[in-house]
């Protein structure tokens, strides 16, 4: 049985299938129970099941990076590398999927994006909510004219104003998702956070960039 890093509660799910080496019946993944056996990566599993994490938005950073490793140090295919070979191509299969599944999830913005996916939730067609005077001063800017060093230091305070106080929500939103209340309406609210996120991030680069030249 795997062993867990300490704060983290796993919630891998059962295989549908008997464990190929004893026949033990669910199987439990990734690790049969019965005989230690590593079992095959199932299709289908979120980025949360990949790593026995329940779907939680506010994960402790920390006790995610000390569960990663600890799941690569149980899984790696070195470790299983004198067992079946069958063992070896399972352990590499799981160690590549909690990889992907690890640089996903520990990042917040990937994650709260990798949520709404899960979700289905389309923000294509969401329109970012912006202070009107900050998105009217950032079309002024796009103008061919010279951009003055003053004007710029000002729109610049206001947009990092801004973005702090588009950061402040995330925290909220995440403790909400995780209680399971309402979750419709704070799945709104996440999608409109990124939204904002995403425009706020590209109009500091891009005028960063227009300002360097």
């Amino acid at each position: 049985m795997l062993k867990k890093a300490v704060g983290v509660e796993v919630h891998f799910p059962h295989s549908q299938l008997a464990c190929w080496k004893c026949r033990a019946a669910p199987s439990d993944l990734p690790v049969c129970s019965r005989c230690g056996a590593v079992q095959d990566f199932p299709d289908g599993l979120s980025h949360y099941e990949t790593l026995g994490l329940g779907p939680s938005l506010a994960l402790n950073e920390e006790e995610l990076r000390n569960h990663y490793y600890a799941l690569c140090r149980e899984l790696h295919p070195d470790q299983h590398i004198d067992k079946e070979s069958r063992q070896s191509i399972y352990s590499l299969r799981w160690t590549t999927a909690i990889n992907k599944a690890y640089q996903i999830l520990r990042d917040p913005i990937q994650r709260s994006q990798y949520v709404l996916q899960l979700h289905q939730v389309d923000t294509a067609q969401l329109k970012p909510a912006l202070p009107f005077k900050l998105a009217e001063t950032y079309l002024d800017l796009q103008s061919d004219g010279p951009m003055g060093k003053e004007i710029f230091e000002d729109f610049k305070k206001e947009m990092l104003a801004e973005i702090v106080k588009n950061e402040q929500q995330w925290d909220p939103i995440a403790r909400q998702f995780d209680s399971g209340v309402d979750r419709p309406s704070v799945l709104r609210q996440l999608a409109q956070y990124m939204a904002n996120q995403k425009i706020l991030s590209a109009m500091a680069n891009d005028l960063n960039k227009r300002w360097k030249e």
